[in-house]
């Protein structure tokens, strides 16, 4: 009897434990969803504070090519330039960091749907999870951590895609104002 009694109390100290250890787990995910949401704010800042400074500093450049200031256009597009090199290198970084918490909540999403599985059926879909816990199933995490493997072009591609075509034509600008300025004082000179 004295080994049955030590079985049953086991069996309830791991269930307890599991539980324990699965609330840890939801509380974990949650954390994990938080810093998700937290890192994608920081895109939108980024994207609109690039969007509002490249405005401003384009229009400060284009009033001020027919001016006597004039040569502040030259610093003005080197200086888009290199903020959307700033903007391109933050934004990239940014992207690691939501990767990582992607691959974080994809990784708790597969050990909190083996508990489902294992301990309550009604939470079990068995359209994105099958009965042996495997990770083929489409949890939110899951989702996102594998679509980038798809061929098609994604926000962060086309968004890279402008920043560095930005930078490009910043800097094909400014040496090309250089040229149209001084020109024609070269050619005055021969």
């Amino acid at each position: 009897m004295s080994k049955r009694k030590n079985k049953t109390r086991d069996q309830q100290e791991n269930g307890q434990q599991l539980c324990c250890d699965f609330e840890k787990l939801k509380l974990v995910y949650d954390k994990v969803a938080e810093h998700h949401k937290y890192y994608l704010s920081w895109r939108r800042y980024l994207l609109t504070g690039y969007f509002t400074v490249v405005a401003a500093l384009s229009y400060s450049s284009y009033t001020l090519f027919n001016s006597e200031y004039s040569y502040w256009t030259f610093a003005i597009t080197f200086f888009i330039g290199l903020i959307s090199l700033l903007i391109y290198f933050l934004d990239k970084r940014n992207q690691g960091l939501y990767h990582i918490s992607q691959r974080v909540g994809s990784n708790i999403e597969q050990e909190l749907f083996k508990h489902y599985l294992t301990n309550d059926k009604s939470y079990l879909d068995a359209t994105t999870w099958n009965e042996d816990g495997k990770k083929d199933g489409k949890g939110l995490f899951f989702t996102l951590d594998n679509s980038h493997k798809n061929s098609v072009p994604t926000h962060s591609t086309i968004i890279y895609t402008l920043y560095l075509t930005t930078t490009f034509l910043a800097f094909v600008i400014t040496v090309f104002m250089i040229i149209y300025k001084t020109l024609p004082t070269l050619c005055a000179n021969i």
